[in-house]
C-alpha cells in the first residue's frame, strides 16, 4: 500500500522551473493588470464633461462605414412608400466610449445627409446634472434666430401672460408666501436701492413649474416655425435625462390641434408633407433610444475590427509619444522598441479592450507614456539539490570538524 507521508528523495521541481513558472504568471497578471490600469478613467465616471460639436474629423473616424450607410439611409427613406410624412427618426445606443457619437458624426456628414437636408443641427444634449430645457432650445444653431427678439416674444406671448397673472394672484392670496418676499425685497433694497414688489412677484411667479412649461411651449412654437420652412436633420447626441415626464419620449408625435406644446420635446419638430426632416439620437440604453424613435432604427455600434482598432491605437500613441518627448525636449530618433512589442500583442489588447474605441485610444496613450521592457537576458538561477544530497554534506562537514 502506497505511504501517504513525506519521502526526503522523491524529486522535486526546480527552483528555476518554479520560478519561470511563476514568472509566466507574473507576466499575464501584470499585463492585464496595466491594461486594466491604462483605461481605469474609462470604467469608472468622468471626472469632466466634453462636450460635443458639429466639426467633424472624418479622417479621424475608423470603421463603421456600413452602419453609417444604413443610418443614412434610413433617415432619408419616405415612409409609406413615399405617401406619408417626411418625417423618419433613428437612434444609435451603446455604453460609454462604444463609438456612438463618431458613428452619428459620421452620418451628420454623410452624402445622403448633406444631399436630402438644407440644415444640419447638432445638439449636445450631456449628462442630466447639466439638462436645462431652456438652454437646449437655444443651442439650436444655424437657424438665425436673435435671442433677445425670441426671448421678448416668449415673455409676452399670451399664454405666457396667463400662466404668470394666475401665479402672481395665487402668490398675492398667500400672505406667508407675501411676507417671504417682502423680506426679499428689504435685503435686496439694502444691496441693491430700491426694488419694487411687483418685480419679485413677477420673479417668482415666472420660476413656477406651470410659467416655465408655457414658456417651453412657445419656444417649440418658435422652433417648429422656423423649421418648417425647409428641410432639416437634428442629431441631439448623448441624451441621458431620460425621465419619466415623456418630454424625450415618441419624438415622431405631431404636435395638438389644440392646448400648449411644452410637454415634449417632439412637438417642436415640424412633420409636414412638404419638407424632409429627420432626427438622429444617441443614449445609452436601448430600450431609451427605442421609446424616442419608435419604429425608427437602432443600431449599436459594432466593435472595432482589429485593423481599424489599431490605426487608431497607433494615432493615439504617436500623439502622446511626441508631446511627451516635446516635454522632455528628446528627439524622435532612437527606435521604440515597446511599440515593436507592441504590435506582437495588438490583437491581445485590442481584445482586452473590447474593441472599445475610448478604451484602445486610453490605453494608447498610457503605453506611450511607459519605458521599454529591459532586454537583458533572464539571470540563470542555479538548479536547487535534492534535500537528501544537502543533509549528506551538512554530515560529512560536521564529522571533518
Amino acid at each position: 500500500m502506497p505511504s501517504t507521508g513525506c519521502y526526503p528523495c522523491k524529486p522535486r521541481p526546480s527552483q528555476q522551473q518554479q520560478q519561470r513558472q511563476q514568472g509566466d504568471d507574473d507576466a499575464a497578471a501584470v499585463s492585464l493588470k496595466l491594461l486594466l490600469r491604462l483605461t481605469q478613467n474609462v470604467l469608472e465616471p468622468e471626472q469632466y464633461y466634453e462636450w460635443t460639436t458639429s466639426y467633424v474629423d472624418e479622417s479621424r473616424i475608423y470603421g463603421w462605414d456600413k452602419e453609417a450607410d444604413e443610418v443614412a439611409e434610413a433617415l432619408v427613406a419616405p415612409e409609406d412608400g413615399g405617401k406619408g410624412r417626411l418625417f423618419r427618426a433613428a437612434g444609435i445606443a451603446g455604453v460609454h466610449g462604444s463609438g456612438k457619437t463618431a458613428l452619428a458624426q459620421k452620418v451628420f456628414v454623410h452624402d445622403k445627409a448633406k444631399d436630402n437636408f438644407a440644415i444640419r443641427l447638432w445638439v449636445c444634449v450631456g449628462p442630466p446634472d447639466s439638462e436645462d430645457r431652456f438652454g437646449l432650445l437655444y443651442r439650436f444653431d444655424n437657424l438665425g434666430l436673435d435671442t433677445a427678439k425670441v426671448e421678448d416674444i416668449v415673455d409676452n406671448s399670451n399664454v405666457v401672460k396667463k400662466h404668470r397673472d394666475e401665479e402672481e394672484a395665487r402668490i398675492r392670496n398667500d400672505p406667508a408666501k407675501v411676507a417671504e418676499i417682502q423680506k426679499k425685497k428689504n435685503n435686496k433694497e439694502e444691496e441693491d436701492g430700491s426694488i419694487f414688489l411687483d418685480q419679485l412677484l413677477k420673479k417668482e411667479a415666472d420660476e413656477s413649474p406651470d410659467v416655465k412649461k408655457s414658456k417651453i411651449g412657445v419656444l417649440l412654437y418658435i422652433l417648429h416655425m422656423a423649421l418648417s420652412k425647409t428641410s432639416y436633420l437634428i442629431v441631439f447626441d448623448d441624451i441621458r435625462a431620460y425621465g419619466d415626464d415623456g418630454w424625450y419620449s415618441n419624438l415622431t408625435l405631431a404636435p395638438p390641434p389644440d392646448g400648449e406644446w411644452g410637454e415634449r420635446l417632439g412637438y417642436g419638430l415640424p412633420k409636414g408633407k412638404k419638407h424632409r426632416g429627420a432626427v438622429l439620437v444617441t443614449c445609452r440604453k436601448e430600450d431609451d433610444a427605442r421609446s424616442m424613435v419608435r419604429t425608427g432604427r437602432v443600431v449599436r455600434p459594432p466593435r472595432l475590427q482589429l485593423d481599424d482598432a489599431w490605426r487608431l491605437f497607433r494615432r493615439e500613441y504617436d500623439q502622446a509619444k511626441d508631446a511627451a518627448n516635446k516635454r522632455k525636449k528628446e528627439g524622435d530618433g532612437d527606435v521604440d522598441t515597446l511599440l515593436k512589442e507592441l504590435e506582437e500583442m495588438k490583437a491581445e489588447i485590442v481584445n482586452k479592450c473590447l474593441g472599445l474605441p475610448v478604451a484602445i485610444a486610453e490605453a494608447a496613450k498610457g503605453f506611450a507614456l511607459l519605458k521599454p521592457l529591459d532586454a537583458s537576458p533572464d539571470p540563470v538561477v542555479e538548479e536547487a539539490k535534492p534535500a537528501a544530497q544537502e543533509e549528506s554534506k551538512a554530515a560529512a562537514a560536521a564529522d571533518d570538524r
